[in-house]
């Protein structure tokens, strides 16, 4: 009985269908926390501009931010029924943003506190600013689960110019 004995041409070659798959799937379970937490401030970032870009568009009924007691998300809504998120002009879905799902599918094990926001909820002037601030709103984004300590991201609107800017890890 002959054994035969595999080839340097057939080892590497296995090597590097090996080194593919992981290349192509570590992405996919190698999220961090600092990902999630960045991905979050990202999403709310972009959420917090069209808020205020349709604010400055609508100022008789502009859209405000309204934030869930758990720290689980948020959702946009007109003014005159704050308790109804609007419906996303690109989709048609409503502007419900819960961590984990949906648009926020990205932001699984996420936790926000909001700090400087007056019962929970954050809208502009019609100039953009943010109305009757009584301090720096504040969205502190902490990302735990598996794969590392928690990471956090601060997310900060300027009173007067409504400017966001993003601090983290």
């Amino acid at each position: 009985m002959k054994r035969r004995a595999f080839t340097l041409v057939e080892v590497l070659v296995c090597v590097v269908i090996i080194v593919t798959i992981a290349a192509l799937t570590v992405p996919f379970f190698g999220r961090t926390q600092a990902d999630r937490a960045m991905a979050t401030a990202g999403l709310l970032r972009a959420d917090l501009r069209y808020a205020q870009m349709a604010s400055m568009a609508d100022t008789q009924d502009p859209v405000i931010v309204r934030f869930r007691s758990d720290g689980t998300g948020y959702w946009l809504a007109r003014l005159t029924s704050p308790n109804t998120a609007i419906a996303r002009p690109d989709t048609g879905g409503t502007w419900d943003v819960v961590f984990g799902s949906g648009r926020a599918a990205a932001s699984d094990h996420v936790q926000m506190a909001i700090a400087s926001i007056p019962s929970a909820t954050l809208r502009f002037t019609p100039l953009g600013s943010v109305h009757a601030a009584t301090g720096t709103p504040t969205m502190t984004i902490t990302a735990g689960g598996p794969g590392g300590p928690p990471r956090t991201c601060v997310v900060s609107v300027d009173p007067i110019t409504g400017a966001t800017t993003v601090t983290g890890p």
